[in-house]
């Protein structure tokens, strides 16, 4: 894919990207809509017989809680979990039930939905429905406390606090600061919240691989092309042609375990440094070294996916 115009294969480029972010965002919101559905009618739930059977205990030594994981086979490759409560009364035994009825639509958001990394209903007492299987208890001791993950470095940001009634009044799906997801994947997320009547009751998480997004777009390209995020200046993607002349190294799966090496504000060369601070004040045109050679640098900046991200072309003159 080339063009004699630079900014012409980066709007097309941009153009599918926020197509393929708003379909995000709106599936989000009516995945967060089914999920109300589900939790205003938890209460008349049936426990039906050997549902136990599907769930394994974990116990905490240091401060005896349980968790409740649902087995690797028991929902098709999806997760359940009730993390720290102690007992296990009807109540929260109805919402696990509940939440089955929740995985069979995430399976098919996941399945369609392009780029989908994964589907997550997580609730404000660590309850948990999630596609695909993931076993929580190896990232996280019976007793996690969801509402507390930030603070312990368990994740980069407050998930509650973001999408609260405080922060959005609204209700509305909101994306999330890209972090490195679970399964290893750098994946920003759009959070959507989930209420019973006028309380928080959770949040529906919709999981984008920038991995694969990237593989659809600027990886296609022999133009020298990088994606960078608006916020933290971030390396959502990098070309190889882009990542030859320049050196910046990009997210590697299985490789890159945090966000904060791929933030070219941050110990990165002064060029590099420059090149982000540029692209931030939403400059183009410029011609930059880079790599020991000039760079024309012309960008097309794409507003609303990721809270802002700008895709850049170089070109030696």
């Amino acid at each position: 894919m080339s063009h004699d115009d630079p900014y012409r294969e980066l709007k097309e480029i941009g153009e599918h990207i926020t197509k393929d972010g708003r379909l995000l965002v709106q599936r989000a919101a009516a995945m967060a809509q089914y999920a109300e559905e589900v939790v205003a009618n938890m209460e008349s739930e049936i426990i039906y017989d050997g549902w136990e059977a599907k769930y394994d205990t974990y116990t905490n030594p240091d401060t005896a809680q349980v968790a409740h994981h649902s087995k690797p086979d028991a929902f098709e490759n999806a997760t359940i979990v009730s993390a720290g409560f102690i007992p296990l009364d009807e109540r929260v035994t109805k919402k696990l039930i509940a939440y089955e009825k929740l995985l069979p639509v995430f399976r098919r958001e996941y399945e369609q939905v392009p780029n989908a990394d994964t589907v997550t209903v997580v609730d404000v007492e660590s309850g948990i429905a999630n596609i695909p299987y993931l076993f929580y208890m190896a990232w996280a001791p019976p007793g996690f406390d969801v509402n507390r993950a930030y603070e312990v470095g368990f994740y980069r940001f407050d998930w509650f606090g973001l999408i609260g009634e405080k922060n959005n009044p609204r209700r509305k799906p909101l994306w999330s600061p890209i972090t490195i997801s679970l399964f290893g994947n750098l994946s920003p997320a759009v959070l959507a919240p989930v209420y019973n009547g006028n309380k928080l009751h959770a949040f529906f998480e919709f999981h984008w691989d920038l991995v694969g997004l990237m593989s659809d777009t600027i990886d296609r390209s022999e133009s020298r092309l990088l994606v960078i995020s608006d916020d933290e200046s971030i390396v959502i993607g990098i070309n190889p042609p882009a990542r030859e002349a320049t050196g910046i190294q990009g997210f590697v799966r299985g490789q890159t375990q945090q966000v904060e090496p791929l933030m070219l504000g941050r110990d990165h060369p002064a060029e590099v440094q420059e090149l982000a601070k540029r692209v931030k004040a939403r400059e183009t045109g410029f011609v930059l070294r880079l790599g020991g050679r000039d760079h024309q640098v012309c960008t097309y900046y794409v507003p609303e996916i990721l809270n802002g991200m700008t895709l850049v072309k170089l070109i030696e003159p």
